[in-house]
């Protein structure tokens, strides 16, 4: 409920098997973090393990939580032959300071609004092999310092395809030719300090099911000329976000080309930003999880 803090210890792990319920507010989130309390650990990744919602995790719902400093912030996956995934709604949330990935789907169903994820040592969100997912008026921004360790992932990853371990330690290659029942990212900021942050990794070349709908991005049009893919709409590229509370909060600054750019269909299915400002009553709804309001 409201208000909870949950202290979690050296790679400690939450693993959800039935449903997950977490009914923070905006004035009292729930909290998922390490068991350091020294002020030196405010914003070291990896103190604790992973927030793991199993196969058999259904109706699973996240509302105003922080999750931070951990090593996964949420997994959810199940094998690749289940056809009756396991879900996840998330809104008004932020994943931060994780060593590894903010949120990991592998055959699962996520839909995420007013969700924020920073700092990552691998990738914000990184979607796998198959699945359904939906992301409105997001906020996917990867700064992540180096004295840490060296990213080589992008803020976002999808891929058709994962590799698994068998009993005698042999890979095996699991490839999904119908690939996702959708992936789409409206009204979401997907960038971060490297040059190329949003990859499609396909492992036969064949067009995956995305779209990008007013979406700012940093992408490198040597390695993807999005300019001629039809599912990308609308899209501001390579010009930041100018954000101006990074590592912490995301917000945008006065000057951001994310102000007023993003489409008013997606803001009136989400009508207020994760500090519940209105995104419908000025000009046009910002790009991101936050509106710029200025008084």
């Amino acid at each position: 409920e409201k208000g909870t803090i949950i202290y979690l210890h050296r790679n400690a792990i939450i693993k959800i098997d039935g449903s997950l319920h977490v009914n923070g507010t905006m004035e009292e989130p729930v909290i998922f973090r390490g068991d350091r309390l020294e002020s030196f650990y405010d914003d070291i990744p990896g103190q604790w393990g992973i927030l793991y919602l199993s196969d058999t995790s259904r109706n699973n719902m996240i509302d105003y939580a922080q999750i931070l400093h951990g090593t996964i912030g949420i997994l959810v996956s199940a094998p690749p032959e289940d056809e009756n995934p396991p879900d996840l709604r998330i809104t008004n949330t932020i994943i931060n300071h994780m060593s590894s990935f903010g949120l990991y789907a592998l055959n699962a169903s996520v839909y995420g609004e007013n969700l924020v994820i920073g700092e990552c040592g691998a990738s914000n969100v990184a979607l796998f092999y198959k699945g359904s997912y939906e992301f409105v008026h997001c906020t996917f921004a990867n700064y992540w310092r180096s004295f840490f360790s060296n990213r080589r992932l992008p803020a976002l990853y999808m891929a058709d395809y994962f590799i698994d371990i068998d009993s005698a330690g042999e890979e095996i290659l699991n490839w999904n030719e119908s690939n996702f029942e959708k992936a789409e990212f409206k009204n979401t900021i997907i960038y971060g300090n490297e040059m190329h942050e949003l990859v499609l990794d396909s492992y036969k070349g064949t067009k995956m099911n995305y779209l990008f709908d007013h979406c700012l991005t940093r992408i490198d049009n040597r390695k993807f000329d999005y300019t001629q893919d039809p599912r990308f709409n609308f899209t501001i590229n390579n010009y930041s976000p100018l954000l101006d509370s990074v590592p912490y909060s995301y917000r945008l600054d006065t000057l951001s080309p994310a102000i007023d750019k993003g489409l008013m269909d997606y803001a009136l299915s989400v009508p207020f930003d994760f500090n519940g400002e209105s995104r419908v009553s000025d000009d046009g709804p910002d790009i991101g999880a936050y509106e710029r309001i200025t008084r």
